[in-house]
C-alpha cells in the first residue's frame, strides 16, 4: 500500500479540533485562511509543517509534523496577557488523537493513530516558547509563539 492521500487532511483537521479546546474562546486562525482584522484584541494562528512521511518497511510509515502557534496581542494594561495566552497555547501541546474525519467515503470518523509529542533533538524540551515583543514601533501589538514536534506511525 502507498501513502494515503487523506492522511494530511485528517491530521490537520484533528490538530485544529484539538487546539480549539485550548484557546479559551480567543480567535484561532489556520494558516492559509485569509487574514482579517483582529476580532478581539488577541488571536492565535496555527501553522503545521508536514507531515513528512517515510516508509520504514513494507506498509509501515513514519510521519513527522511540526506545529507552531503564533500569538498576537494588543498591548494594554495587562502586561502579562501575552504570557497568559502563550500558556493557554502551550497547554494544548500533548499527544493528539487523529481521526478519519470528513465527508468522503474513507472518512469513517474512526481513530487513525496518535501524534506523539517528542523532545527537540539535542535538548530535553518538548515545547518551546519564543517571545518577539512589539514588532512595529507604531503598532501596539506584541507577539509570541509556541512550538512542538510530533511523530506518528501508521501500519497499513
Amino acid at each position: 500500500m502507498s501513502i494515503n492521500p487523506n492522511w494530511s487532511r485528517w491530521i490537520k483537521s484533528s490538530v485544529v479540533k484539538h487546539f480549539q479546546d485550548y484557546v479559551g474562546g480567543v480567535q484561532l486562525l489556520i494558516e492559509g485562511q485569509p487574514k482579517v482584522k483582529l476580532a478581539q484584541n488577541e488571536r492565535f494562528e496555527l501553522r503545521m509543517e508536514g507531515p513528512y512521511i517515510s516508509e520504514e518497511s513494507h506498509n509501515f510509515f513514519f510521519l513527522y509534523i511540526e506545529i507552531n502557534i503564533l500569538i498576537s496581542c494588543i498591548i494594554d494594561k495587562d502586561l502579562y496577557r501575552i504570557d497568559t495566552l502563550a500558556g493557554m497555547a502551550a497547554s494544548g501541546f500533548m499527544n493528539v488523537d487523529v481521526y478519519r474525519e470528513g465527508n468522503g467515503a474513507d472518512d469513517t470518523g474512526t481513530l487513525l493513530g496518535c501524534l506523539h509529542l517528542m523532545q527537540h533533538s539535542g535538548s530535553s524540551e518538548k515545547v518551546t516558547q519564543k517571545n518577539y515583543g512589539q514588532q512595529e514601533h507604531d503598532v501596539p501589538m506584541q507577539q509570541s509563539s509556541v512550538e512542538g514536534h510530533f511523530t506518528m506511525t501508521i501500519h497499513t
